[in-house]
């Protein structure tokens, strides 16, 4: 039976219910209940606004109707709703405890705070409604916004004929479902609300649960678990929460429970809950999370299914998606439940970056540990050489400089490499998922598009050959790719100096005295060597035991005679193998079959933790690391600048799955040919341009940000803090500008890339980028207020008679939707520019709206130095004497400004 035919039908059951049927809009949707005791903490500190919305706005309306829709379907679980209410109650008051203040003044107060909108919503509803809201964490945990709410489409749309047919069938459904039913359809914007409501809550709730959750996710990460075999997606959805909810509902009741697929993991990680967990494979791990909420005997036993190491790890789940795209077939869709899920902070993203560069340099897993050496040797000799008195001043400052930066690209590579090494008595640490991660996701993600120029392509065996300070240390160094078993005289060491050319053996040979050690002679230039002719080589012995001649063949061959006496001499032919005669060299006896060894990791570390590297030498590699892959590192720099003033803030996993130097932010850096000396600071847009990548992988154009002063995904909203000016066009004689407290002191002077990360939301899905209104209006003024003008003098003192001034923000229905690429067939557009208005209110009553960015740039807007005397006349500036100046201490003195100069007294 059609949807019209059931409201038809609905219509006619009795008087009664026609009456309610008429009112179905107002008295259905707008029923509220008292919400149990567990959540009653969580509405105490539920802020004002969202409470409301909560219980009277959009997200009511929505809570109701799904709750309705749903009712019956899943089962009573009492004991869930027990368990769940008191641990978002423990979570929101954890959250309420680490507000910060000053956000508490600011115009982003209303907005600011945890979002438990869509909680407090369905407990305050209906049971049903509550299990909804359950479901729509676990969609929101591993589904993408676009994709969960076209998953939330097509639910509403089978549940809504299912219940058709029910009632055709003449089958029993209870009075409220077939209401919700009858209904027009649930407007998707609002499912795309509910949604981001629970995204938002998820990523507030996995900061503060932040050691459990990830334990759990490493837990996941290690199975290979489908969430069911459903074909179709509302069987296959109200099958895995009905699984979810049933089996979660016995584990916080104390019944051990043993499971074969995902729901339950999906669920545990979306509700924040945490039984103890028993793996069972070859070897059995019981994992204790000790969670107070989930009763004694509430045990999770989880069989493992082992996988090949390229397949997918953790739950997965594979639906088709038919309401995404506006026009197509159905779109098959998978997600996982694994590290790719959660949040981590910057240091942890750049350990996977870290690994990363290993993956390109070619270190393989099972040698990470030396990969980590490498870089700390680096770091190391260059704290050597900042303290080292024989270096040079100059060498010394520079070295300094590059330590102190700590946003520098190899800073951040090296302390990533300090903290592997420090985790590696503790193999549950996460930096080796995020090591294992990293090596993934190097050639395809974040690495891609950077050329085949790697980090160890530049520390070649040549270029430590000419880094390497001195003769002896060279000679050293190349005996280390020489045999232990070869003959003295297969490999010759060769080198230039002075007195001619210096050969040396590769490999100790025995003495007439019966001892062991090197041998040296020098070549002259008719290719004779001078009996007992001294050598810079490391021993010298017995020069005139060995007959010997040599004889060049060209740059890279020679023959050498020799022998104990001239009945014993042997020509042999060397070919070079490595090196030059400028350094040194290694030339082979071609009639030997010996072998040199590849240089290695443990050869670039000796050379720089026995301070072989000449200092200069390590700042030419440091300072102009040259190739594709420098934007790479530039970006990292940029990025670490700005979320090093941003500790509370985590980025996506999956912005390594994306070229991170090839980003629209990140291109404005790269420089061909040229090095990364140096750190390059970053504007104001391109810090909201790096967020918005690092947080939901967005990659904007900067110069398409240029009028947005704030951003706002899921759980946080970043503003610009370098905009403390406010300006109000009186009359074009007159242009007040004040300072106002947005989201920082006004006389600090933030950096112009600083931003302010505020946790709250606005309210809306996806990216919402506010920019203000091309023209602000202000309230006209009012005649008959001319009996508050001021007519009072200033009188020199402090004092504010504004304290009833507030300002607050809101936006307009104007927004412009920011389509990239090849999706624009996606329905749910995930990233818009919205019209955001910042309102100024005096008692309550509205006085005018201000435009940030605009009266930041003006060129009205004086700022005076900290440093400045007050006492001292500006040369050719008349100071104006305290009595001539009129104090306005109202909002009628600023509208009817005085025509001379005055006072604003806050």
């Amino acid at each position: 039976m059609a949807i019209n035919r059931l409201q038809a039908a609905l219509a006619n059951i009795t008087t009664d219910l026609t009456a309610a049927a008429a009112q179905i809009n107002f008295d259905f949707t707008l029923l509220k209940i008292e919400a149990p005791p567990e959540f009653q903490p969580l509405g105490n500190v539920l802020s004002r606004q969202r409470k409301e919305l909560a219980e009277c706005g959009t997200p009511h309306i929505t809570a109701k109707r799904l709750g309705a829709l749903f009712d019956g379907v899943c089962p009573p679980t009492l004991n869930l709703f027990r368990a769940y209410g008191l641990r978002v109650s423990e979570i929101a008051e954890a959250i309420e405890n680490t507000t910060e203040p000053e956000t508490a003044g600011s115009v982003f107060a209303e907005h600011s705070g945890f979002d438990g909108t869509s909680i407090w919503a369905a407990a305050t509803t209906s049971p049903a409604a509550i299990q909804v809201q359950l479901l729509a964490c676990m969609l929101a945990r591993v589904w993408n916004a676009p994709e969960a709410t076209s998953v939330w489409v097509e639910l509403v749309k089978e549940r809504r004929a299912e219940v058709t047919s029910r009632f055709s069938n003449n089958e029993t459904v209870p009075i409220p479902t077939l209401y919700a039913a009858g209904q027009a359809d649930i407007p998707r914007s609002s499912l795309a609300e509910w949604d981001a409501s629970a995204r938002a809550w998820l990523k507030t709730a996995d900061n503060v649960k932040d050691r459990d959750q990830k334990r759990l996710i490493l837990l996941v990460a290690d199975l290979t678990l489908g969430v069911n075999n459903e074909m179709t997606l509302y069987s296959s959805v109200l099958s895995a929460w009905k699984s979810a909810l049933e089996s979660v509902e016995k584990l916080v009741s104390g019944m051990p429970q043993s499971i074969n697929s995902g729901p339950s993991l999906l669920a545990l990680s979306s509700w924040h809950l945490y039984p103890d967990i028993l793996m069972i494979g070859s070897k059995i791990a019981e994992h204790r999370f000790k969670d107070a909420l989930v009763a004694p005997g509430g045990i999770l036993t989880v069989g493992l299914n082992y996988k090949n190491k390229e397949e997918p790890t953790g739950v997965f789940w594979s639906l088709s998606l038919a309401h995404m795209n506006y026009y197509g077939h159905p779109i098959r869709s998978e997600s996982r439940l694994d590290l790719d899920t959660c949040r981590i902070t910057f240091q942890q993203f750049a350990q996977a970056f870290w690994a990363g560069v290993l993956q390109r340099s070619d270190i393989v897993r099972n040698r990470t540990a030396m990969g980590a050496r490498l870089f700390t040797s680096i770091s190391e000799c260059l704290q050597r050489v900042s303290r080292s008195e024989s270096a040079a001043e100059s060498v010394r400052k520079r070295c300094g400089v590059i330590l102190r930066d700590r946003c520098y690209w190899f800073n951040i590579l090296a302390s990533a490499a300090y903290d592997y090494l420090a985790a590696q008595g503790d193999q549950d640490d996460i930096i080796h998922k995020l090591v294992e991660t990293g090596r993934r996701r190097a050639a395809r993600g974040f690495m891609g598009g950077s050329g085949d120029t790697s980090f160890l392509d530049i520390i070649s065996t040549d270029w430590l050959l000419q880094g390497i300070r001195s003769q002896e240390t060279r000679v050293e160094f190349l005996r280390r790719f020489i045999s232990p078993d070869a003959h003295p005289m297969s490999s010759l060491i060769i080198y230039d100096n002075d007195s001619g050319l210096v050969v040396t053996t590769g490999r100790p040979m025995h003495r007439p005295d019966g001892t062991v050690g090197h041998k040296s002679w020098i070549a002259t230039n008719n290719g004779q060597l001078p009996p007992g002719s001294a050598s810079p080589a490391d021993v010298v012995s017995d020069l005139q035991s060995l007959h010997f001649q040599y004889s060049p063949l060209g740059d890279d061959r020679f023959t050498i005679l020799y022998g104990s006496d001239e009945s014993s001499k042997t020509l042999s032919t060397y070919q070079l193998e490595t090196g030059s005669l400028e350094t040194a060299a290694i030339y082979q006896d071609v009639s030997q079959q010996t072998r040199l060894r590849d240089l290695t990791l443990e050869d670039i570390i000796w050379c720089f933790e026995s301070d072989a590297i000449d200092p200069n030498n390590l700042l030419e590699f440091i300072d102009n690391l040259r190739g594709p892959e420098s934007s790479v590192y530039v970006a990292l720099s940029v990025a670490a600048q700005i979320y090093r003033i941003l500790p509370t803030a985590t980025v996506s996993v999956k912005t390594l799955y994306k070229p991170f130097g090839s980003t629209c932010w990140a291109n404005q850096f790269a420089r061909p040919g040229q090095g990364t000396a140096t750190s390059p600071e970053p504007d104001g847009v391109t810090a909201l341009a790096c967020v918005a990548f690092m947080e939901g992988c967005f990659d904007l154009e900067p110069s398409s940000l240029r009028n947005v002063f704030a951003v706002a995904f899921e759980d946080s909203i970043y503003v610009l803090m370098r905009v403390g000016v406010l300006e109000f066009a009186i009359s074009c004689a007159f242009l007040l500008i004040f300072p106002v407290q947005l989201v920082c002191d006004p006389w600090d002077q933030p950096r112009p890339f600083e931003l302010k990360k505020i946790t709250g939301n606005v309210g809306r899905p996806g990216l919402t980028l506010m920019l203000p209104p091309d023209e602000v209006i202000m309230r006209n003024h009012d005649p008959a207020s001319w009996r508050a003008v001021s007519t009072t003098l200033f009188n020199g003192q402090q004092e504010n008679y504004f304290s009833s001034t507030s300002m607050h923000l809101s936006f307009t229905k104007y927004q412009i939707p920011f389509v990239a690429g090849n999706r624009r067939q996606i329905i749910d557009t995930q990233v818009h520019f919205v019209e955001t208005v910042i309102s100024v209110h005096d008692s309550g009553v509205w006085v005018g709206d201000v435009d940030i960015l605009k009266a930041f740039r003006s060129e009205h807007c004086l700022r005076l130095d900290e440093d400045h005397d007050c006492d001292e006349e500006s040369p050719g500036q008349e100071m104006p004497k305290i009595g001539d100046v009129i104090s306005v201490e109202s909002w009628h003195d600023i509208l009817d400004p005085p025509p001379r100069q005055f006072v604003f007294r806050d």
